[in-house]
């Protein structure tokens, strides 16, 4: 045997191990995957003779989405991704391009009130420091003017990512990194990780459903399946609703708690001053016992609540009390904003950089028809400034 021939002979035997260590992590990753994670459902399928075979699986302890006219309804929670072909189909991390997606309300499926994101695209990898991890893009983490809850996102390869396999710092949730920072020798220190998955998930905190179609995968289109021209059944409304039952059944239960303390609290006031009105050899003492307490009511707390970002909400909100008049002014970076006197402000796009807070002032008359205003400042915890 000569040189040469023994080169290629190493070489050939140094790829095929290198084949069998991918394909053994590759199996590995899918044993995690059935065994606590996933489930694989249905045949696999290719979009076009050159793409890779894609086959369908869900979330063991997450929800299918529902096959709607156009797409793939998502709810809170819902979960679909699908395995990308066979061990020689799958690419690592560089060779990923063309990815997308598009998102859409629907107009059976409007978003409720409140912050709505769209569902995330996430990229299903293995390597020999994660056996199964999960890149997640989210178009509120991009830069430029990405709509967060519906679009048509593209080049979902040249944004920022995160993974589930590192808490904090680069590459976590709070600080997205590019691909780059996960290929082999990037700043996560990951070892040839290959893409042997995608998956496309609704938060659970998103109070909203989007349709989900034209997911796309290296140029290529991925077969969502057969819609459903009559998509909701009575199984399909109980499952897309459950979560937002519970949502409902929580508000329900801290609506009632407050108003019971409010009924409390003016019924000391008004028990107060039927007695003194009964009483009437004792009046002042009554009278300043009843104000004193008017006057503590009225101090009650109020606190700030919605999301630091342009075009969201802030609400103030607190226990009120039976004749106190409430009054609002707010305030970004220190000034005043006009005609914002309501116990809702929006946050408009010269609010961005800036800190907000909320002056609450509460008016009130005691026994003697003096009138006393008491003002506090709260101020909007959530972030230190207003982000876009």
């Amino acid at each position: 045997m000569n040189a040469t021939t023994s080169k290629a002979t190493t070489e050939a035997s140094t790829t095929s191990a290198s084949r069998r260590r991918r394909s053994a992590a590759l199996a590995a990753a899918l044993a995690v995957a059935a065994g606590g994670a996933v489930v694989a459902a249905g045949p696999a399928t290719a979009a076009s003779e050159d793409a890779p075979s894609f086959k369908a699986y869900d979330e063991k302890d997450s929800p299918n989405p529902l096959d709607v006219v156009g797409g793939l309804g998502f709810y809170p929670g819902a979960d679909l991704g699908w395995i990308v072909g066979s061990t020689d189909e799958r690419v690592t991390i560089p060779d990923v391009e063309d990815l997308g997606y598009t998102v859409s309300a629907g107009d059976t499926y409007t978003a409720a009130d409140g912050d709505t994101y769209a569902p995330s695209f996430q990229l299903v990898t293995t390597s020999e420091q994660n056996p199964y991890a999960r890149l997640v893009w989210e178009p509120y983490m991009q830069k430029g003017n990405l709509n967060d809850s519906t679009g048509t996102y593209t080049n979902l390869q040249d944004g920022v990512w995160w993974t589930n396999k590192i808490a904090s710092g680069p590459g976590s949730q709070s600080d997205p990194q590019p691909l780059e920072f996960f290929r082999n020798g990037g700043g996560a220190g990951w070892s040839d990780a290959v893409v042997f998955a995608i998956d496309v998930h609704q938060g659970k905190t998103s109070p909203s459903t989007h349709v989900v179609k034209d997911v796309m995968f290296n140029g290529h289109q991925v077969p969502l399946g057969t819609t459903d021209p009559t998509p909701f059944d009575e199984a399909d409304i109980a499952a897309a609703t459950a979560p937002l039952n519970t949502q409902l059944s929580a508000a329900r239960s801290t609506s009632a708690k407050l108003t019971a303390q409010v009924a409390d609290l003016n019924d000391e006031v008004a028990a107060l001053r039927a007695y003194r009105a009964s009483h009437a050899h004792s009046n002042a003492a009554y009278d300043a016992k009843a104000d004193a307490l008017l006057a503590s009511r009225a101090k009650s707390p109020f606190s700030v609540s919605g999301t630091m970002k342009v075009g969201k909400k802030l609400t103030a909100s607190g226990t009120k009390v039976s004749g106190v008049h409430y009054s609002y002014r707010w305030y970004v970076g220190g000034k005043a904003v006009s005609k914002a006197t309501g116990s809702t402000f929006k946050l408009p796009e010269s609010a961005a950089g800036h800190t907000v807070l909320v002056k609450v002032t509460r008016t009130y008359k005691d026994s003697s028809n003096h009138t006393t205003s008491v003002t506090t400042t709260e101020r909007a915890l959530s972030k230190a400034t207003v982000s876009r």
